[in-house]
This record gives structure tokens, C-alpha cells and sequence, in this order.
């Protein structure tokens, strides 16, 4: 991204700001980084993103379109270049029959493109926001490494 001269930002819903606190752990990323939204309520999720809360209600707050329309309201809301938008089940509560635990939607939009995916972990809460993290951060590599 620094290379490219991007900016990104992220909406987080199940990392509850891991992303965002493993972006800015690295020295420079002011330089690149917008800024993150923790999205955990619904209405925030519609107030601040935009997100359709009727349209994502009960376990569509999961799916990988809810994760696309996190990455769009951020990246409006940033005017960043490039935006991540994460949300699932950590647990080790929750979880329904087509999101189980552990299920985490990510989504990353910008540069005329979009992606979105449905990753199954297992382990730990901390695990589980971890490895989301990680593929996160591989998506907006695979995003912008397409568009160079």
C-alpha cells in the first residue's frame, strides 16, 4: 500500500479492533492507515456505515455481503482507497446452523474491485480474530498486487 501510495481503512465487527491494533503496530502505518471502525451494534453498523441493518438482520450480519458493505460504508466514511470489512462469530458463544463458530466473513473493496470471503477457523476467540486478521491482510495484498 505504501508503495502504491494507498490509504486503507477497516470495519470491524468480530476482531473487535485486532485488525486495526495489528495495522498500527507497525511503525509508518499513519502514513497509509485512515483509520478503523468497531462495528459490534447494529446501530452502528447503519448509522456511521450505512449498512442496511433490515437487509442484515439475524445471521446475515455474517455473511460475506455484510462484510462487503462494511468495507464500502468505512472506505465512504474514510475516503480511503481501500477498505477491509470483517464480521462472524469469535464465539465461544453464537453460531447458527450455516455460520457456526468461527465462521468470519472479509471483504475488501477499492481500486475498481471487490472481494469477498467465507473463512471457517477454529480454536480460541483470540484465535479465531487472529487468523482473520492474517487473511484479511492477505486480501488487501492479493486487491492491491492485482491492480500494480
Amino acid at each position: 500500500l505504501k508503495e502504491a501510495e494507498l490509504s486503507f481503512s477497516a470495519a470491524e465487527s468480530c476482531t473487535g479492533g485486532v485488525f486495526s491494533a495489528a495495522v498500527t503496530s507497525i511503525p509508518g502505518a499513519s502514513e497509509i492507515f485512515c483509520g478503523g471502525i468497531v462495528a459490534y451494534s447494529p446501530g452502528v453498523k447503519s448509522r456511521i456505515l450505512g449498512v442496511d441493518v433490515k437487509r442484515f438482520s439475524g445471521e446475515e450480519v455474517y455473511s460475506p455481503e455484510c462484510a462487503l458493505a462494511l468495507a464500502n460504508g468505512v472506505r465512504s466514511a474514510c475516503q480511503s482507497d481501500v477498505a477491509v470489512g470483517i464480521t462472524g462469530v469469535a464465539g465461544p458463544d453464537g453460531g447458527t446452523e450455516r455460520y457456526p463458530i468461527g465462521s468470519v466473513s472479509i471483504a475488501v473493496v477499492g481500486l475498481g474491485k471487490e472481494a469477498a470471503e467465507l473463512f471457517h477457523y477454529e480454536g480460541t476467540r483470540e484465535e479465531i480474530r487472529r487468523e482473520a486478521c492474517v487473511d484479511a491482510l492477505r486480501l488487501v495484498h492479493l486487491l492491491v498486487s492485482k491492480s500494480s
